[in-house]
């Protein structure tokens, strides 16, 4: 422009020169004024032209630097979330690990607390198995003994029939015996009588009989007496031996019994004992067992414990190293979003800037291609515009190559780096999962080795059970060895002691006999003064105790008008009849079992019938045996009363008999009473002493003779309902009063019933005869013969 000017002003000059020229030079001037003109406004319009470039490019680096601006806002964004992200997925790892570790937790705990339950359910299910077990034991045990019990009762019962059976068949054997000496001893006695008989009827022949006569029943008498007394003592030797023996037999019974007992609590004993071992190894099996199945749960719950705590221990590892694998790659993400947050700044401004310049090198090229030509400006602004967009392009094109490049070799490198770190986590959990299997090979070798201690122990347990069980059972075999020892040597020893016993007996027997031989009279006159019972508990020292007698008959005779015959007789005389009249009496009382002379006074003589039997009764009800004694108490009452009855006529019929030659009166007769009832009888005086009966049946009695006949026999109520059946009774015409006033029917006792009528005058019978003798020196032969069958028959 400064040249144009100039250019100009030279030409303004030269117009001064020429004036000619001027035209042409204001013509030329005007065209190089409108030149200048189109040259000052392509300059303008140039300048503008730059200007707009500048302002644009102004704008452009503006508006790059405020989109940088906004990148960066949105990277600072972009990592701040990602930040954000980051820190919640921080957050939710740390919640996650935290809520994993409080489930692990909980879930030991539960594992933990299952574990204990079961491991109590277990202990108290063992202890109930125990329990039911020792339960099911005892009650198998008293079973057991019970069953054993039992049988031993079986046996024993058994063994008590059987020994029944023995003492019966011994019994039944000893009563043969005493029948069979009984018969032998009648039959050497009826011939003994046969034969005495027919030398009698051979002497009477002969012519020697009266005087012979006499003197031959007598003798006949007493040797029937001595007799019937040798057989008694011979008897009674027997019936000694024979009670000796079913003594012993029954003290062989009762060993036998006591040892069968004793064998039974021996094996009943053994039995428990051996249930109780039995139970108690059982006990300690199962305790055993027990403790074994504890200490096994206890180390798996111990093992488990160390396999959780190693896998919460895996699993903490693992999730720090995934913590920091996170972290790592987070850090990695941010340093590579930061990374490429620079590179893409870097390059986008490397790019704006060549951009830039590309332009502002058109710019130039445009301004040398203006000065050389107008058009070719116009074309060169087109080349610039053109050269400067492939030029962006160029330059757009290398950075987003660059860029993807230094990505691509940033994410190969973040990639590389995430996969290292998941090899780690793989090579960790992998160690986590072979530390685990160690862990559990190790638990398992140990419960292994456990279980073969527990194996060791049990067979241990095993054999000591075995052991005892082994010497318990020699215990009992010793023992049950030592029992039936011992039981041999008491069986020994008993039956030693009883042939010692046997032999002393048989001393002491033959000692009797010949105590006997000396002591006949002093025993015969002690028999007569007292009843059998008293008898023998006076020679054997006893104390002899009142004793009620029940169901008793008593008989009271004396002579009819005997104070007159005695004021008319001499004492010789009296005491002649009274001796004759008494020994008549006696005789007959020999021929009766039950039968005792109580007393005589003066003319009155006085019998009991029953007397034995109503003390042995008495016995058996002290002893507790009422029962038996109240079924047979009617029946002896009955015999008694009976054998009263024939004692009675048999003395009235000896009476009728009785020699009176030296007497005054040429015959005598006697008043009877009888009466059936009850007394206390008891021993009186310590000298001389006597059997004395007192109470109703002794006092109604003597009533009954005191209100008697002559020759006849007054009996009371009670006397006459026992005899009804055998007898025939005629009542008395009026009652009589008892002393106290007291009225009774009485009757008199006429004969015996039989076919052909009662028989007043003689008795049939003397069956009930206790030494089985005949009829008394009185009696006719055809009385004894009846008697005699009478007792054959029985």
């Amino acid at each position: 422009m400064s040249v144009t000017m100039e250019g100009t002003t030279m030409s303004l000059g030269g117009s001064q020169v020429d004036e000619l020229r001027t035209d042409a030079e204001l013509q030329a001037f005007l065209q190089l004024t409108t030149i200048e003109d189109k040259a000052m406004s392509l300059a303008l319009e140039r300048e503008r032209t730059q200007n707009e470039v500048r302002l644009s490019a102004i704008e452009r680096v503006n508006n790059f630097f405020i989109d940088e601006a906004h990148t960066r806002e949105a990277n600072i964004a972009e990592a701040q979330f990602l930040v954000d992200e980051q820190g919640k997925e921080k957050g939710l790892l740390i919640s996650r690990q935290k809520i994993e570790a409080m489930d692990l937790k909980e879930e030991e705990e539960d594992k933990s607390m299952l574990d204990k339950l079961i491991l109590e359910f277990r202990a108290l299910k063992l202890k109930v198995r125990v329990r039911e077990e020792a339960a099911e034991k005892v009650k198998s045990a008293k079973r057991r003994a019970q069953e054993k019990r039992n049988e031993f009762a079986l046996r024993i019962k058994y063994l008590e029939a059987r020994q029944e059976r023995e003492r019966r068949a011994l019994a039944d054997s000893h009563v043969r015996m005493v029948k069979n000496m009984t018969i032998f001893r009648n039959l050497l006695i009826d011939n003994d009588m046969s034969l005495k008989r027919l030398v009698s009827a051979e002497e009477a022949a002969n012519g020697s009989g009266p005087t012979s006569a006499p003197s031959s029943a007598p003798e006949s008498t007493t040797l029937k007496i001595d007799a019937d007394r040798l057989h008694e003592a011979k008897m009674l030797q027997v019936k000694a031996r024979q009670q000796k023996e079913v003594e012993q037999l029954r003290e062989e019974q009762l060993l036998r019994v006591k040892h069968i007992n004793k064998l039974s609590e021996i094996e009943i004993d053994q039995t428990e004992e051996w249930e109780t071992l039995l139970a108690e190894q059982k006990v300690q099996d199962m305790e055993m067992e027990a403790d074994h199945v504890k200490e096994i749960e206890t180390e798996q719950f111990r093992i488990q414990q160390q396999l959780n705590s190693l896998k919460a221990y895996n699993a903490t590892r693992i999730q720090q190293h995934k913590a920091s694998e996170l972290a790592h790659q987070q850090k990695g993400e941010a340093k590579q979003l930061i990374k490429q947050h620079r590179l893409s700044s870097k390059y986008r401004k490397k790019s704006f800037f060549e951009r830039e310049e590309a332009i502002k090198a058109m710019e130039l090229g445009d301004e040398k291609a203006a000065a050389e030509g107008g058009n070719a400006g116009g074309d060169g602004d087109a080349h610039s515009e053109g050269s400067g967009g492939s030029s962006d392009s160029r330059s757009d094109g290398g950075f987003s190559k660059q860029t993807s490049e230094a990505y691509t070799v940033d994410t190969s490198t973040t990639s590389s780096g995430s996969e290292a770190l998941s090899n780690a986590t793989t090579d960790l959990m992998l160690e986590a999962q072979r530390a685990e299997e160690e862990e559990s090979q190790k638990g398992r070798q140990q419960i292994e080795q456990l279980m073969m201690r527990q194996r060791e122990l049990r067979e241990s347990l095993l054999q000591q059970h075995r052991e005892q069980r082994d010497a318990l059972k020699m215990d009992h075999r010793q023992a049950m060895s030592d029992f039936h020892a011992e039981q041999e040597a008491e069986y020994q020893a008993v039956k030693r002691q009883q042939a010692i016993e046997m032999e002393q007996l048989m001393q002491l027997q033959k000692s009797a006999d010949d105590m006997e031989e000396d002591n006949k009279v002093s025993n015969n006159l002690l028999g007569s003064m007292l009843p059998r019972f008293v008898s023998e508990a006076l020679k054997l020292g006893k104390e002899v105790k009142p004793v009620d007698l029940n169901n008793i008959t008593v008989l009271c005779t004396d002579i009819v008008q005997f104070t007159a015959l005695t004021s008319k007789s001499s004492s010789y005389q009296i005491v002649n009849l009274l001796n004759r009249m008494y020994t008549a009496f006696d005789t007959i009382l020999d021929d009766y079992k039950d039968v005792t002379k109580m007393e005589t006074v003066g003319d009155a003589y006085i019998l009991c019938g029953g007397l034995n039997t109503a003390a042995n009764d008495a016995a058996q009800k002290a002893e507790g045996a009422e029962d038996v004694v109240k079924d047979s108490e009617h029946l002896s009452a009955r015999l008694h009363a009976i054998e009263m009855a024939e004692c009675a006529f048999r003395f009235v019929k000896a009476v009728e008999d009785l020699d009176m030659s030296d007497q005054v009166e040429s015959s005598i007769k006697i008043r009877v009473g009888i009466h059936s009832g009850t007394a206390v009888g008891g021993v009186a005086g310590l000298v001389m002493p006597r059997f004395a009966l007192f109470g109703s049946a002794p006092a109604i009695s003597a009533q009954m003779e005191q209100k008697s006949q002559p020759n006849r026999i007054h009996v009371s109520a009670a006397t006459a309902e026992l005899l009804k059946k055998d007898y025939v009774l005629e009542p008395r015409a009026e009652q009589i009063m008892l002393e106290g006033g007291i009225p009774m029917q009485t009757y008199w006792l006429v004969g015996k019933k039989s076919a052909a009528g009662p028989n007043k005058g003689g008795v049939v019978g003397g069956a009930h005869g206790r030494r089985a003798r005949g009829a008394s020196a009185g009696t006719s032969p055809t009385r004894k013969a009846a008697g005699k069958t009478v007792r054959m028959a029985d």
